[in-house]
């Protein structure tokens, strides 16, 4: 997702997710991979790169490969949302979705806030 990022721990996956691009800006015509909105209104994009390259990539998380539709639903209708330690990024928290007991995706805003 641009706005979307992956993280394990512990029994938690997670990833990263960017906001969608303007479609001027550099990247805009990746291949589109999700689309999400959420709670707060804010269209997220998962690009085709990032979920090949950065998500699922070797000692990445390769186990997240058939679990995208709950990676979308993590970042659209979280149990529990919570600020990152890094500036601009927020961790989406969804129970029982993914292959672990909570499935934990970081959107990072910056991409969306450097476009605008």
């Amino acid at each position: 997702l641009s706005s979307t990022g992956m993280k394990v721990a512990a029994t938690m996956a997670g990833s990263v997710v960017r906001p969608a691009p303007s479609a001027d800006a550099p990247g805009a015509q990746r291949a589109l991979r999700g689309e999400v909105t959420i709670p707060d209104g804010v269209r997220v994009i998962l690009l085709g790169d990032t979920w090949s390259q950065h998500i699922l990539a070797t000692k990445r998380h390769p186990d997240l490969a058939p679990h995208l539709d709950s990676v979308l639903a993590t970042v659209e209708s979280p149990d529990h949302r919570e600020p990152d330690d890094r500036p601009q990024r927020e961790r989406f928290y969804k129970q029982d979705v993914g292959p672990g007991r909570w499935l934990m995706v970081i959107v990072d805003f910056e991409e969306s806030r450097r476009g605008s």
